[in-house]
């Protein structure tokens, strides 16, 4: 990216997002086509498949219901100081491991937002002729002289107050 910017870096950010965006919606009827045949093929055999499914869902559901019932028991028997012991460490091993991902995931939104920047740039100060999909040209973006100029306020229509009904009539 060059060192100096015509345009602050949001604007190259939502011009790169705009291209991102019209090239995925280009690929968007391929993926459905593709997304139907998949199912079709998928969901072919439907009724029976699904009543294999449930049969076999419900002895899934009666073992794990066993290995629950299990592990409570277990729980029942164990020292209630080392299952507090036990939350307490778990508690921070999960805090500790929240704070690694809230880093990472900021860490990734930059560089997301860096490559929007970097491809908005690329559109927005590429001499490439308008002809070709997803490239801008200065002459196809409108003049900065060329805004709308400022509405007239229009002057406020008089009006005569309500009058009030009396409820006594």
């Amino acid at each position: 990216m060059a060192d100096k910017q015509k345009y602050p870096g949001p604007l190259y950010a939502a011009a790169g997002f705009g291209d991102l965006a019209a090239e995925k919606l280009r690929e968007l009827p391929d993926r459905v086509s593709g997304l139907q045949s998949w199912a079709r093929e998928e969901f072919s055999g439907g009724r029976e498949k699904a009543q294999a499914d449930l049969a076999d869902l419900g002895g899934k559901v009666g073992a794990g219901l066993a290995n629950w019932r299990h592990r409570v028991q277990d729980i029942a028997a164990t020292d209630r100081t080392q299952l507090r012991a036990d939350a307490r460490r778990r508690a921070g091993e999960l805090a500790d491991e929240a704070g690694r991902r809230l880093v990472t995931a900021q860490v990734r939104a930059a560089e997301a937002y860096q490559d929007l920047v970097a491809r908005g740039s690329t559109l927005l100060d590429s001499d490439a002729s308008a002809d070709e999909p997803g490239e801008i040209s200065e002459r196809s973006a409108p003049a900065p002289e060329s805004a709308p100029a400022p509405k007239k306020k229009m002057a406020k229509k008089a009006t005569r107050p309500a009058v009030r009904k009396s409820a006594d009539k």
